[in-house]
C-alpha cells in the first residue's frame, strides 16, 4: 500500500468522506477534523490490505475501487464477498485486540482509508458528538451485516439435508441390500 501524502489529494479525499455512509451524518467541520486522524492509501490489484490471522488496530473504508474478502489458506481459499466504494471493513479492529478472521485484497486499483484505534480515541476526545454518530452508524452497519449473515445461514440450512432425510436414505439402502 502506498500512502497518500500529497496535501491537495488528501484534502479532496477528506472532502469526499461525506459520500461514505459511515461519515454522511457528520458536519463538514467534523469530517475535516476526522481527516487529521486518518490515513489514505493507493492499493494495487491483488495487494493485501488485511491478512487473515494478524492482529491490527484498524478500521478500513473503501474510498474508490473494490476489494475481495477471502478466508482460508493458499491450498483452499474461500471467496466471501466483494466490497466497493463506501463500504467499511475491519470494524472489530477498533474495538478488540483479536486476530483478523479474513484476508482483504484489492480487486482493482483502489483507494483505502485507514483509521487506527488510538487515532479514533483521540478523535473521540476532540469531537465526542461526531464520534458518537460514527459509533451509532457503525453499530447499525454491523447489525445489518449480522442480519445478512443470519439470512445466508438460514438459506444454506434450508438447502441442507436434515437428519431425518439421511436416516430415511440409509434405511432404504439397508432394506434393499445386504446388511
Amino acid at each position: 500500500m502506498k500512502a497518500i501524502n500529497e496535501a491537495s489529494r488528501r484534502q479532496t479525499l477528506v472532502e469526499g468522506l461525506g459520500s461514505i455512509f459511515l461519515f454522511r451524518y457528520l458536519s463538514d467541520t467534523a469530517r475535516r477534523n476526522l481527516g487529521e486522524f486518518v490515513e489514505f492509501f493507493d492499493v494495487a490489484p491483488g495487494e493485501t490490505i488485511v491478512q487473515e490471522g494478524e492482529k491490527t488496530p484498524y478500521l478500513y473504508t473503501v474510498i474508490d475501487g473494490s476489494v475481495n474478502v477471502v478466508t482460508g489458506d493458499d491450498s483452499k481459499e474461500v471467496y466471501l464477498c466483494c466490497l466497493g466504494s463506501g463500504e467499511v471493513f475491519g470494524e472489530a479492529g477498533v474495538f478488540l485486540k483479536m486476530r483478523r478472521t479474513a484476508s482483504v485484497r484489492a480487486a482493482d486499483n483502489a483507494v483505502i482509508m485507514r483509521l487506527q484505534r488510538d487515532q479514533f480515541v483521540q478523535f473521540v476526545r476532540k469531537q465526542p458528538r461526531a464520534a458518537n454518530t460514527i459509533l451509532l452508524v457503525m453499530v447499525h452497519s454491523l447489525l445489518r451485516k449480522l442480519r445478512d449473515t443470519n439470512q445466508e445461514l438460514a438459506f444454506e440450512r434450508k438447502l441442507d439435508s436434515d437428519q431425518g432425510d439421511i436416516d430415511a436414505m440409509i434405511a432404504g439402502f439397508l432394506q434393499n441390500g445386504d446388511e
